[in-house]
Order: structure tokens, then sequence, then C-alpha cells
């Protein structure tokens, strides 16, 4: 590696289609190449997004998933079994100047275990850890956990809601800072000028776009559809994304004769032509860190409907840029209500959303993301 650049390591389970992951390649590969050699280690080799990494970073993984059931024995044991200093002495190289979490898990718990003392540690947190905590099998105990973070030099929460349940759940406040994720508009923008053949019809035009998770809250989302198709609403939602609760999706549509009304679409590499043709963005989550989608959908000036998830007043404001509603059934049935006898509220979200896009610009964020690297003020 050239030593007059800073070596900076960041490490992630996996690179697979998910929020945090996707700001992780939109950060590494809009960093300056000229100032930094960089390596993005994964726990586990899997990921439609490692082909997406610029050429000139170095991937790694610690599993390589080349054999099923050696690869399944070898994740529990450095889950559960392997101390995290073996893990990190076999596995990480030792002459990085910068090491970094990107999302919270066994990765915390191995760079916790760095014998690198000459490497600035900092962690991102991309969730709620009061209403989203899954790490007790990793970790044990909410205690084992806190004592891992607290071996980190700085700790970056996405949004401030996220940084509150931290702070909440850990006792932790000291070097706890607010620093959103990069999100490549250009890309965006770019990806939403392809060709796209969907046909809405002559329909209101909804879109989501999201995991077909229970966090998501399609389910509730599908039944709202449905107390407006009852009504006489005329409109046409399109679901992108894939996930477990397919199955239990589909049958809420059928059963409510929705066919017509709710499109489960799939995975699409390519949400951004879809949301372009789209009239409204809709986000029925139960929980989230700091929804990536909802950015996506401001960087195209598209109006925004929410419940009220942590990180949506980071995004909105109050309800200034996109309506936030509460989090529950009714109200996402009165707001969505609202925007489909509004023609007027509609323009008026567009019109916000437009000017809300400004502050995604990804130079932004890359400029913040670099002063910390380079440890300056800005």
């Amino acid at each position: 590696m050239n030593n007059s650049k800073k070596n900076i390591l960041f490490m992630i389970p996996t690179l697979e289609c998910g929020g945090a992951e996707k700001a992780l390649v939109s950060l590494v590969n809009n960093l300056d190449f000229n100032k930094y050699s960089i390596t993005v280690q994964t726990i586990i080799n899997t990921g439609l997004y490692i082909s997406e990494l610029d050429k000139r970073i170095n991937y790694k993984s610690i599993i390589k998933m080349k054999n099923k059931l050696f690869s399944l024995v070898f994740s529990y044991l450095i889950h559960f079994v392997i101390p995290p200093k073996l893990i990190y002495g076999f596995f990480v190289e030792k002459d990085n100047d910068i090491e970094v979490v990107f999302l919270q898990g066994l990765a915390v718990k191995i760079i916790s275990a760095s014998t690198n003392k000459k490497a600035k540690k900092y962690t991102w947190v991309q969730s709620d850890m009061m209403d989203n905590y899954l790490q007790l099998k990793i970790f044990k105990t909410v205690q084992n956990n806190a004592e891992c973070y607290r071996k980190f030099d700085k700790i970056f929460c996405c949004s401030s809601g996220t940084r509150d349940s931290f702070i909440k759940r850990f006792g932790i406040e000291d070097n706890v800072y607010i620093q959103q994720n990069v999100i490549d508009d250009e890309i965006i923008k770019k990806a939403s000028e392809e060709a796209c053949d969907y046909d809405y019809g002559n329909n209101f035009k909804m879109i989501t776009v999201g995991r077909l998770v229970e966090q998501k809250g399609y389910d509730r989302l599908i039944k709202v559809c449905a107390e407006l198709k009852s009504e006489g609403f005329v409109f046409k939602l399109l679901i992108i994304g894939e996930g477990y609760e397919r199955e239990r999706l589909w049958d809420l549509i059928e059963k409510n004769e929705l066919e017509q009304y709710v499109n489960l679409h799939g995975f699409d590499a390519n949400p951004y032509k879809f949301m372009k043709k789209s009239d409204l963005f809709v986000c029925s989550s139960r929980v989230e860190g700091l929804s990536s989608v909802v950015i996506e959908a401001l960087i195209l000036s598209l109006p925004v409907i929410t419940t009220n998830c942590t990180g949506m007043s980071d995004l909105l404001g109050d309800s200034e840029y996109g309506l936030i509603v509460d989090n529950d059934e009714e109200s996402l049935y009165e707001g969505l209500k609202r925007f489909l006898t509004n023609k007027e509220l509609l323009k008026h979200y567009k019109n916000k959303s437009s000017e809300r896009s400004q502050y995604f610009k990804k130079g932004l964020r890359i400029k913040e993301i670099e002063a910390i690297f380079d440890e300056k003020e800005i």
C-alpha cells in the first residue's frame, strides 16, 4: 500500500441489499482515492453490492461460502465460540490507520478486540436500538455489547432518533454523534431516466420499496388499501422488494380482492425508474433507523408520506418536506386519503420534496466524513 495514504478498513456483515450496505458502497466509492487506501471486509462473502464496489477498493471476506456446510459451521463458531481477539488476529490486517464498523453486530465485537494501537476506531449505528435490538445472541448481555462500544473512539448514529435510542439502550453518551449516510444522488437521478415499461394505467400511482419483512409494515399498508378500495378510490400500489413475507402479503391481497390495486413486483436493481413514474412514495414502516429509500424519493422530487419512525423528522422536519403520520394503521389510512382527495397537497409536497433534495447531495456528506477521517473540523 502507498504509505502516503491513510489505510482505512470498513467492516460490515455482508453486502446484501439493504440500506446500510448500499450506503457503505456509496461512501467508499466516492472517497478520495488519492488520500485513502480502502479495504472493505465482510463477515460473509455474499451480496449483490460486492460487484458495485469500485475496482480500486480491496475487497476481502472472512467466510468464503465455498462449501455451504463448512460455512454454516464456521459462521456459528465465529459468532458464538471463537474469541473475537482470535478472529481479529487471523483475519484483519494490522496496518490500518482507521478501522470502521458500518453496521451493528459481530463486526462491532471483532473491531472492539483490535490489537492495532495506532488505528482510530469508529462505528456507525444504523438501527433504532430500542425498537430493533437483535444483538443479544451475539453479545449475550446488553452490558457486554456496551463494553464493546466503549472501545471505539467515536460512534456515529445515522439520525437524532437513532442516537437517542443508542444512549437509552447502552447508557453511553460521550463521543456519540449524528452523521447521515452517503446517498449517491447522481447515480439515482441517472438510473431514474432508464426506460420503464410498467403500466400504472390511469390510476393514482403509489410506490414503496423495501424488503418484504414485518418491519416494513406492508401488511397494514395492504389493509389500508382494502379500506380505500371499499370507499371507491382508484389507485395502484407498486411494492418493489422481496422477502419472507411474500406469501403472507399475497394472501392478504387475494383475500381483499386487491389484485388490480396492489402489485408485489419483486426485487428490481433499479427501482428509481418506477419511482420517477409515480405520484407518491409511501413508507409504512413500523421501525427504521434512517430510511435511505425516503431520501431517494426526495432526491427524485417525489412526494412522501411516512409513518413516524426514527429518523423521519431529520429528513422531513415537522411534516415540512413530507407528510409524517402516527405509526398506526388508522393514521396511515387518513394520510393516504388526504392525498387521494387533495391534488393541491400532492403538488405542495412535490415542490417541498424538490426543495429538500438539495440537502442530500453526496458531496456534502463526503466532505463531512472525510473531515472525520482527517480529524478536521468543518
